[in-house]
């Protein structure tokens, strides 16, 4: 099977010769993980899909030292504005990609973790704007929502828009089967349990220091 094959039927739950592994290291893989910034310089050697690795809102916010749960407690009408301003770059970010020749994205999705929201805050603050940022990309090669953080709110993300979902099993006491029964669409893991394996993945994102993404 060709990389992009196997990636399509793996997705689909369908049969494959091996698992498609997603990697964002130099070496052989079946996707590939890059930022928005170095998409036009990625030389594709078969034909493998390259995903562009793009922060949600509240990562991007994150990444910048800002807290968007506190600015919205302290002053809601600003953190709310300010939120908007950030999945604005987002949403911009995510459309240059694909322009750029991006397949599919790597969407890393903070704030869905006990360290960094409850789950009043990232409910009712930030999983409409993840939900509205992935809709209307099901043409794309391949969405991975990848969540961050340890013990995640996994039941409220599962049903996003996305090929597949993903998050750091190590740092979770969730069970893959139980998500299955949930979800019931694929799985992007870094066990055996995933139908995508994913590789060397760095703990930050690589996107919020892209110049694509501008300044608030």
């Amino acid at each position: 099977m060709t990389s992009r094959e196997r990636l399509t039927v793996a997705l689909r739950g369908g049969e494959v010769d091996r698992r498609p592994v997603v990697s964002f290291a130099v070496g052989a893989a079946d996707a590939y993980v890059v930022s928005p910034g170095s998409l036009r310089s990625v030389v594709r050697r078969q034909d493998e899909a390259i995903l562009a690795e793009v922060p949600n809102p509240f990562g991007l916010a994150k990444a910048e030292g800002v807290d968007l749960n506190a600015v919205l407690a302290a002053d809601p009408a600003a953190g709310s504005a300010l939120l908007d301003r950030y999945a604005t770059r987002v949403k911009a970010t995510i459309g240059d990609s694909f322009s750029r020749g991006a397949d599919g994205l790597f969407y890393r999705l903070a704030g869905a973790c006990p360290a960094e929201s409850s789950p009043m805050q990232y409910g009712g603050h930030h999983l409409e704007i993840d939900r509205e940022l992935l809709g209307g990309l099901e043409g794309a090669a391949c969405n991975i929502v990848y969540v961050e953080g340890e013990e995640p709110y996994l039941e409220f993300v599962s049903d996003l828009p996305a090929h597949a979902l993903g998050w750091d099993v190590e740092r979770s006491a969730a069970v893959p089967s139980e998500i299955r029964a949930m979800r019931g669409g694929a799985l992007a893991l870094a066990s055996e349990d995933g139908d995508l394996l994913l590789d060397s993945i760095p703990m930050t994102a690589q996107a919020p220091v892209d110049p694509i993404l501008g300044h608030v």
